[in-house]
């Protein structure tokens, strides 16, 4: 464990940019992820509820995806600002 206990000061932001960077890429992987396995659920086979619904819902799921992901992107940038 001591060889991840040393933090060189000078690569700090460096490192804290590359786990945000991680952070955000794996919750788009999921997310997209997800999206593929609902669509193929949700479009393969008629259901009890109208087509159009399910389309709503899941451009939806869509949507928010990708405003959960700017938000994410939005706030690591002003707390870069804030920080300088």
């Amino acid at each position: 464990m001591t060889l991840f206990d040393r933090l060189d000061p000078d690569s700090l932001e460096r490192r804290e940019r590359q786990v945000w960077l991680l952070a955000m890429t794996t919750i788009f992987v999921l997310a997209t992820g997800l999206a593929l396995m609902m669509y193929t659920v949700l479009f393969s086979r008629p259901v009890a509820l109208s087509g159009r619904t399910f389309t709503t819902f899941f451009a939806g799921y869509c949507v928010l995806i990708l405003l959960l992901v700017g938000y994410l992107i939005e706030r690591q940038l002003v707390i870069g600002r804030l920080r300088r």
